[in-house]
């Protein structure tokens, strides 16, 4: 989560976005398909949408007057929503919320000045996009590198390097999805799936647990809180597996097994506490190694786990937020004091406009 915006401190921002008495703004920039900025839009009802377990993550939907700037013919023209915070030296901080890929039409029998816009961010590109051949992996290549091959049509990718290296040589068929083909195989090296920040940026990294990771933010309910009423809390602990087991079955590779039990005597779902065990197998297709199964399958343990709490709140509007991000939540009310990934959230980009969080409570493993 970034939040810094030059000339003031992170103090200072969290100061001003967190106050009763903020004032906040919204503004939208265009750019034409091929990055060219055109100038700013008056949208109406802008709203945006994140789900990390989407192929593509975070859509945008809002109105627009039909103008020389956006009209229904600028297909793939790129909108780029802005959250203006007046500081108080009168001066404005504003931070992007996405860049989106837009598709305007008109609406049924609305007015036919108005254009309603649907909005994608850039992983929409590698979604539509295709193999028109076969792709092909050799034995002993480096993922990372193949990954960057099917993606050369980004201009801005930040995607970690790693030096992991396929155990086998593997083959698609002609016309599989290059997002998909991505995905695969940065999950073949315990990896993040491919994603986009508000920058349009792509990134993927190694996926590090909840509980080793460093806290993005934290929202309290107090006096200054910017925490509003609505609180769903969901529980649902009676099918949760505390045995997995991860294996792999190529007959070009060697054979990898794994296998993580929760018998913490601290878990409610634990072996020891259930009395009984409750077993989660699958094959895995590729891997890069051992070390590599081992990660994954407490990967998959504690996604499974962090399912069973679910705690969704709204708070107002705030920038920053992208994939599954570490929030601390405190709200006193619901006895809740605990560390969250936020697994998705929506934001509706008007005046006192709210942002809803989804968040998964983050699991230790133990």
């Amino acid at each position: 989560m970034n939040i810094d915006f030059e000339g003031y401190t992170r103090a200072q921002i969290t100061t001003a976005l967190f106050s009763s008495a903020r004032k906040v703004r919204y503004e939208y920039s265009v750019e034409n398909a091929l990055g060219a900025v055109l100038g700013l839009l008056e949208i109406q009802n802008g709203s945006i949408t994140y789900d990390s377990k989407a192929d593509v993550m975070r859509t945008f939907n809002g109105y627009v007057k039909k103008s020389d700037l956006m009209n229904i013919d600028c297909i793939d023209y790129r909108i780029t929503p802005w959250l203006c915070l007046q500081m108080p030296d009168g001066k404005e901080a504003k931070w992007p919320l996405g860049k989106f890929l837009v598709v305007p039409y008109v609406e049924g029998n609305s007015n036919i000045n108005m254009i309603r816009i649907t909005g994608y961010d850039f992983g929409k590109i590698a979604y539509d996009e295709k193999t028109t051949s076969r792709f092909y992996v050799p034995a002993g290549a480096v993922y990372t590198a193949y990954i960057a091959q099917l993606l050369d049509e980004y201009d801005n990718l930040d995607i970690d390097a790693s030096t992991a290296t396929k155990a086998f040589a593997q083959e698609w068929d002609i016309g599989e999805v290059d997002l998909h083909l991505a995905n695969t195989l940065l999950a073949a090296i315990n990896y993040t799936p491919l994603h986009f920040d508000e920058n349009g940026v792509g990134q993927a990294s190694e996926y590090v647990t909840p509980t080793d990771r460093l806290l993005d933010f934290s929202y309290i309910a107090n006096q200054t809180s910017i925490i509003t009423d609505g609180i769903s809390i969901e529980s649902d602990k009676f099918n949760i597996p505390n045995k997995w087991v991860r294996y792999t079955e190529n007959v070009d590779a060697a054979y990898l097994i794994s296998t993580y039990v929760n018998d913490s005597e601290a878990s409610p779902y634990s072996t020891v506490n259930r009395g009984r065990t409750i077993v989660d197998i699958q094959n895995v297709e590729d891997i890069a190694d051992q070390n590599t199964l081992d990660a994954y399958t407490i990967k998959v343990a504690n996604e499974a786990m962090q399912v069973t709490d679910t705690l969704t709140f709204s708070t107002l509007n705030m920038p920053g937020h992208g994939y599954q991000e570490c929030l601390w939540v405190e709200i006193p009310e619901y006895s809740i004091a605990d560390k969250y990934v936020e697994v998705g959230w929506d934001m509706n980009l008007t005046q006192g406009g709210l942002m809803t969080h989804r968040c998964e409570k983050a699991v230790s493993l133990v």
